[in-house]
């Protein structure tokens, strides 16, 4: 099983991405994040194999990658 977490300023993007990984009976989806904050602070702590991350979170103002 992989646990994966996705993270996306696209809340219409970030239900795609729910639907199509629930859809995978060899994944987990541990959580969804619209906020990078919130994000940031539960992954030090979380048992995750895979993040998904949205490069471009505009409304937010930083970039994946930072």
């Amino acid at each position: 099983m992989i646990n994966v977490m996705a993270v996306s300023g696209d809340s219409f993007a970030l239900r795609h991405v729910e639907n199509v990984l629930y859809a995978l009976e060899t994944v987990r989806l541990c959580s969804l994040f619209t906020n990078h904050g919130e994000f940031l602070e539960l992954l030090p702590g979380a048992s995750v194999d895979l993040v998904l991350l949205d490069l471009d979170m505009n409304r937010s103002g930083i970039h994946g990658l930072q």
